[in-house]
């Protein structure tokens, strides 16, 4: 059928209104479905261990896999909850008791650092009483309160969604894992550039797919871990509440220094010398460079950013699409450094490659007319 420009320009037109109407049914859900392919690619090589030890049956291999991947999310994040919980009701308990001024550790620590301030020039008049930081303590619980309560309706309200969410994760991702190859050739069939280029950019997102979530996740999960194995040897108060805590700043630029290094100043003001220095010393010397010593084991080549576009592309991803960002801002990175690096290669015309061709053109006719003179 030959197809006339009038006609295929309609169709281009039409076919932006239908990914635009699809985009904006889809909208609402769009995190969900991202979560859902990285999902996919991240566990995809697990998926393909239980086919091949199920004999290739791609149902009963989705149904495993699914369930695993359930199985290695929920137990963590009950396990999280109900530590969380646990040490928040102590942490409570023990404010309080500061509040009312039952607390002598609180004490010693505001003493130590009225020490400190004496010996500071310019500030040695200035002094901290435990009644002004009990009535700020007063002034913050208040609207720390009514945030939780707020937050803990707002979740009871959105229990729906979160319903909707898990149904969609399923069936998304029940349909990529059978599927994978399928939708990957999918893509390079609707993609108008060459299949190589296709690869390349799919090749990218897989590697830093899996590089985020390894470079990232779980890096910060071994950091946190054994940073919380330094605070709990030193005795440290609320250790596993801590110890999450410390997973969580792991991902920011300064890691777990940001948390172990005020954790062992606490020690410090508090007499306990020893449990300070083994705090803020195994955090510098051991959990400081596990990155250094784990990042190049699991991170492929191919998913290399420059640490400065790591960083920015991460922050931006928080501000845009909250913790989750932390992966998507990396992942668009590679896809903004890869287009440069196919530009550069293949589509790029440099001067002397654009001259050539009239040059050789007017060699040719120059040739012509001395061949006819002659």
């Amino acid at each position: 059928m030959k197809v006339s420009v009038q006609s295929r320009i309609f169709f281009y037109i039409l076919l932006v209104v239908v990914f635009w109407v699809t985009y904006i049914l889809l909208k609402p859900y769009l995190g969900v479905v991202v979560f859902s392919v990285i999902t996919v690619v991240i566990f995809k090589p697990v998926y393909d261990l239980i086919l091949r030890c199920v004999g290739g049956h791609k149902g009963l291999a989705t149904t495993l896999t699914i369930i695993g991947v359930l199985l290695a999310v929920l137990v963590p994040a009950l396990i999280v909850i109900n530590i969380t919980l646990n040490q928040a009701s102590l942490l409570v308990q023990d404010v309080s008791s500061f509040v009312s001024g039952h607390n002598t550790n609180f004490g010693v620590i505001i003493d130590r650092i009225n020490e400190i301030i004496v010996l500071v020039p310019f500030a040695e008049d200035y002094q901290i009483s435990e009644e002004s930081i009990r009535q700020a303590l007063r002034n913050i619980a208040g609207p720390v309160t009514n945030f939780v309560a707020n937050q803990a309706i707002s979740l009871g309200g959105a229990s729906v969604e979160w319903i909707t969410d898990v149904i969609i994760f399923l069936t998304i991702v029940g349909t990529l894992f059978p599927t994978y190859e399928k939708a990957a050739q999918l893509i390079k069939d609707l993609s108008p550039l060459p299949d190589e280029l296709d690869q390349i950019y799919l090749s990218r997102f897989v590697a830093m797919t899996k590089a985020m979530f390894k470079g990232i996740i779980v890096i910060a999960v071994i950091q946190g871990v054994i940073a919380g194995v330094f605070m709990a040897v030193a005795g440290t108060w609320y250790v596993f509440f801590l110890t999450l805590l410390a997973i969580f700043v792991a991902v920011l630029p300064m890691g777990v220094n940001a948390l172990t290094i005020p954790v062992g100043i606490v020690h410090f003001l508090l007499g306990n010398t020893w449990q300070g220095i083994v705090i803020i010393a195994g955090s510098l010397l051991v959990v400081s460079q596990l990155d250094n010593l784990v990042r190049p084991k699991l991170v492929s080549r191919d998913a290399y950013l420059n640490p400065a576009l790591v960083l920015l592309s991460a922050f931006g991803g928080l501000v845009w699409f909250g913790f989750l960002g932390v992966i998507y801002g990396p992942i668009i990175a590679i896809f903004f450094v890869t287009t440069l690096e196919i530009y550069l290669k293949y589509y790029r015309i440099s001067a002397p490659a654009a001259m050539a061709v009239p040059l050789k053109k007017k060699f040719k006719q120059n040739k012509w007319k001395r061949a006819a003179r002659g």
